[in-house]
């Protein structure tokens, strides 16, 4: 399938998580019965996500007559229950293979290695349904669906498993699930600020009040989250070299509260401080050959949708050119497709604001071209 059609829509075909088993977990004991085997439900379709449509989901999970027949009246469609998979399968769409065999085979290889689960690097390890769920919540809060439309994994279950320390970090992700769920946040009050766009009734005072309140609470989460850090290299040096991409992450989220949900324009010199923050972080990581620049596609994104050109000192390239090259070696040495889309829709949000000024939503541009995208 070539990446200049129309990238294939799933989300019609996927379950509305406010009315799947886990929006009531924390209200009903009989649903919270069934969360675990669910997510063993869930961990199973992405460890077999183009097998036929003749698996047996609920009896490999081992769900009762009860359970079942819970899970059913909330999911009630087979292709509702075959959602998790459908996720799977549109990344393979997403990356643009052509060879859809192929593709399959390289998927399939990725998820038995591990490629999209979680990898613990700590002691001290969270459940295995713990990890099974940051993995979930990970592709969420990475994906173009949860601002434009709407998560899949509901608030409840978030606040559920939300940990209250920092005790691990993972090498595939990049970062912990505290700041997973701060993501998970922030792309809440994203999809609020678009969902008021061109509305006649607008913000009321209580309203805006509101949504500022929550972005300055976040933004004081997202410098907490790198006291924990700094606390947690000090207690196990041996992670020094992970904590540049937690702090890469935790930089583009800062990033994305500034320009998705105030509504900053890239020019603003609190997003070009971030934005400076950010590449120096990626570069180090590049040049220094520390881990996880490979798990970074996310970061690089939101940080090239807000650079601007020049206002460098003499010298110095400007912040385009810098991230230019950050996307040149993640191509060359990782050949990610969907990196070569992603850089493309950089490359129009640029073209739409030359000199960062205004505020061009990289969204409208996904609508325009009828696109989503994973960033991972």
């Amino acid at each position: 399938m070539s990446t200049s059609l129309p990238l294939l829509r799933i989300w019609d075909h996927m379950p509305d998580p406010f009315n799947s088993p886990f929006s009531d977990a924390e209200d009903d004991d009989q649903d919270s019965i069934s969360e675990i085997k669910l997510l063993d439900l869930n961990d199973t379709s992405m460890h077999h996500p183009f097998e036929g449509d003749d698996m047996d989901e609920t009896s490999v999970v081992g769900l009762s007559e009860e359970e079942e027949a819970l899970f059913a009246s909330r999911m009630a469609s087979e292709t509702e229950r075959r959602a998790p998979r459908r996720v799977l399968d549109w990344r393979v769409i997403d990356a643009g293979e052509e060879a859809e065999e192929e593709a399959e085979e390289e998927a399939e290889e990725e998820l038995v290695a591990g490629g999209v689960g979680v990898k613990e690097i700590l002691g001290n390890a969270e459940t295995d349904v713990a990890n099974r769920f940051e993995n979930v919540l990970y592709h969420d809060v990475l994906s173009s669906f949860i601002l434009n439309q709407a998560p899949m994994v509901p608030e409840a279950l978030i606040k559920h498993y939300h940990p209250s320390s920092l005790e691990t970090l993972h090498t595939l992700t990049g970062a912990s699930l505290p700041l997973f769920s701060t993501m998970h946040r922030i792309a809440s009050l994203a999809r609020q600020r678009r969902a008021k766009r061109g509305k006649r009734a607008g913000w009321s005072d209580e309203e805006l009040m509101d949504v500022v309140t929550q972005a300055r609470e976040l933004e004081r989460v997202l410098e907490d989250e790198k006291k924990r850090l700094d606390a947690l290299v000090l207690a196990k040096p041996h992670v020094e070299a992970h904590r540049y991409l937690h702090e890469a992450f935790r930089t583009a989220s800062l990033l994305q509260l500034h320009h998705l949900v105030l509504n900053e324009a890239p020019a603003s010199l609190p997003i070009r401080l971030l934005v400076r923050q950010s590449l120096s972080l990626l570069e180090a990581m590049s040049d220094q050959d520390l881990p996880g620049l490979c798990s970074a596609h996310w970061v690089i994104f939101t940080t090239a949708l807000c650079c601007v050109p020049g206002g460098q000192e003499a010298g110095e390239m400007d912040d385009r050119e810098r991230v230019n090259i950050i996307y040149d070696h993640m191509l060359q040495d990782f050949g990610f497709l969907n990196v070569d889309r992603s850089r493309r829709i950089v490359h129009e949000v640029w073209s739409r604001d030359v000199g960062g000024d205004a505020h061009f939503d990289w969204l409208d541009l996904l609508e325009e071209y009828d696109w989503e995208i994973f960033v991972v």
